[in-house]
Parts: C-alpha cells; structure tokens; sequence
C-alpha cells in the first residue's frame, strides 16, 4: 500500500467549521475516487485548511491519480500535484 498525505488550504476568505462545508464548497478532494484509492479521509487542519490522506494499491496508482484533474462542485476543474495545495 502507498499512502500519501496533502494539506489543502482555500486561497479565499470562507472559513468551514466542518468536513461537511468543506466538501460542500470544494469538494471531496479525491478521497472518494475508488478508480484510484483504496481509502480515503480527511480532517478539518483549521477554519481554512483540510488534511486529506489517501491509500493506493501502489505507487503507480497514485501517480495516475495525480494526473487526472478532478473537479469541486461547481465543475471546474482541480489539478492536484503539489504536498500542499492552495484552492479558492
């Protein structure tokens, strides 16, 4: 298993007091792509910040999973590759 940790930090002035408005302004940043994770979770860092922390099958899939823009709930779209990523 290959499992990698991200911090997710929005870049605009919203703060959440929970996973729930979390997810609902941006989505479930990829914990919940079963093409690619095993398992997937996340946790509220601070009032604008998400630790997101995914398990792979392997680092292959992973590394495919990187490469493949998701998208937040208004549809656009959300490349991920960096250990801590900024999203509005």
């Amino acid at each position: 298993m290959y499992t990698v940790a991200k911090i997710y930090k929005t870049t605009n002035t919203n703060t959440y007091a929970n996973i729930e408005e979390w997810i609902a302004e941006h989505g479930p940043c990829g914990i919940q792509n079963f093409v690619y994770v095993i398992d997937g979770d996340m946790t509220l860092e601070s009032p604008q910040s998400v630790k997101v922390v995914c398990s792979y099958e392997n680092e292959e899939k992973y590394l495919a999973h990187k490469e493949e823009p998701g998208t937040n709930p208004d549809g656009e779209s959300v490349q991920v590759g960096e250990d801590e990523v900024t999203i509005s």
